[in-house]
């Protein structure tokens, strides 16, 4: 579990590593974005206020960017191991 502390007062992405979904939690609704090491936007999603699971079943096994972002633009990152 990894949590980041800054402008979200809590950023929960876990299990990581994961397989077939992660659970994305914040404190504000928010952007989710994964990236692959190229760059490319996999995924996209709305996140609300909570806990909010992301599914990557069809996602391929690697290391990815999840970008956080907020209403107000702040962003925040976080790796994630998809196996």
């Amino acid at each position: 579990k990894e949590t980041a502390v800054g402008n979200f007062e809590v950023l929960s992405v876990y299990p990581n590593p994961a397989n077939g979904f992660f659970m994305v939690e914040v404190d504000a609704e928010a952007n989710a974005v994964l990236y692959n090491v190229a760059g490319q936007t996999v995924k996209t999603q709305n996140l609300q206020i909570g806990q909010n699971r992301m599914d990557i079943a069809d996602v391929a096994p690697g290391v990815y960017v999840l970008s956080i972002s907020l209403k107000n633009g702040v962003t925040k990152r976080s790796r994630v191991i998809v196996y």
